[in-house]
């Protein structure tokens, strides 16, 4: 019984150390998960209050030219819209413009329009289109390279864009377009887009007198997005988030990419947690991924389950080493061992 007592003592504490370093390690689970959702939840609202905040750029946009009925010239939009983007983060949003809503037939029109605010000879294009509406883009601010390019595209004559502004004229209100690539993109460095069409409905009696039949509206208030800069300007506002994301269009069941973060399929493989997120951004659903980075548990991740793991074991070394010791047989005295010793020698 004295040679396994030892054993006895040491398996005993050892379990008894296990059991009380599962309640700890759960514990710092179910307090690791809910911090995750907790940080989930803030990287979703960042994305969506990102879009909700330029899409609200773009409605005062749609306020202001209602405020001034007729044709807004190029230079009171460019004023207002600069206005407006230096109040505000931009990144994400490229810009803010006008599309004329026109008939097929009068191209010449927003063709007038843009040799008359940017000195552009352009013809609308694509030339051809078998819409009977079409809807150039004849203002489009800030005008640089890449919204240069836009200048007289029409985009109705593409099926996702105009499903998009099909749907603002029905409602009469903001709508987002399905993910598209944007005809800025003219780079290597190519993003999936969207749109966001609001109805600009003050036809001025100039336009209606040179229209060959009537329009519903004048035409949209609208703005290109890049999706992957307005994703990372979100997530990186203020503190970076320690999440990767991804980000789908999922409006009717669909499922459409708009962004991955970069080392998304990196991270996913090793990580312990996932969220997913869903909002309605004008009349679309988007669905975001969240799994959390290295960086998320820290220097200090499962700190205490470790120290309790350790200490468990030692104390269990410890005890049994010291029962060893207390049941190992004492030696005889000294004194006694002289006994003998004379006893012997006397037989002998």
């Amino acid at each position: 019984m004295n040679r396994i007592l030892p054993a006895i003592v040491f398996v005993v504490v050892l379990a008894i150390g296990i059991g009380m370093t599962l309640m700890v390690y759960r514990a710092e689970e179910a307090a690791n998960r809910a911090r995750f959702e907790i940080v989930a939840g803030e990287s979703a609202d960042r994305i969506r209050d990102q879009v909700r905040q330029h899409v609200a750029l773009v409605s005062a946009t749609g306020a202001f030219m209602n405020a001034h009925p007729g044709v807004v010239t190029r230079p009171a939009f460019d004023t207002f819209v600069g206005g407006i983007g230096r109040a505000g983060d931009f990144d994400g949003l490229r810009g803010i413009g006008y599309a004329r809503l026109i008939n097929t037939g009068d191209e010449a029109l927003a063709e007038a329009d843009l040799a008359d605010s940017y000195d552009l000879q352009r013809r609308v294009w694509p030339e051809t289109t078998d819409q009977a509406w079409r809807t150039p883009i004849v203002l489009l601010s800030p005008d640089d390279m890449r919204n240069h390019v836009a200048l007289g595209f029409d985009m109705f004559s593409e099926a996702t864009r105009r499903a998009a502004m099909q749907a603002a004229l029905d409602s009469g209100e903001m709508r987002v377009s399905a993910p598209v690539e944007l005809v800025q993109e003219i780079t290597e460095d190519k993003q999936a887009g969207f749109l966001v069409y609001i109805p600009y409905t003050d036809i001025p009696a100039n336009v209606l007198a040179s229209a060959r039949t009537p329009v519903p509206v004048a035409g949209f208030v609208y703005a290109p997005f890049r999706a992957g800069d307005l994703h990372i300007a979100a997530l990186s506002r203020t503190a970076e988030m320690p999440v990767v994301v991804e980000t789908f269009d999922t409006t009717d069941g669909g499922k459409t990419l708009l962004y991955r973060s970069s080392d998304f399929a990196q991270q996913s493989a090793r990580s312990a947690y996932g969220v997913d997120r869903s909002f309605e951004i004008g009349g679309r659903q988007w669905t975001v991924t969240i799994r959390e980075t290295a960086q998320f548990g820290g220097a200090n991740e499962w700190l205490n389950t470790f120290v309790l793991g350790a200490i468990s074991l030692l104390l269990a070394a410890a005890l049994a080493t010291s029962t060893w010791f207390q049941s190992k047989p004492s030696p005889p005295p000294k004194s006694c061992m002289r006994f003998m010793r004379n006893r012997c020698r006397r037989r002998t």
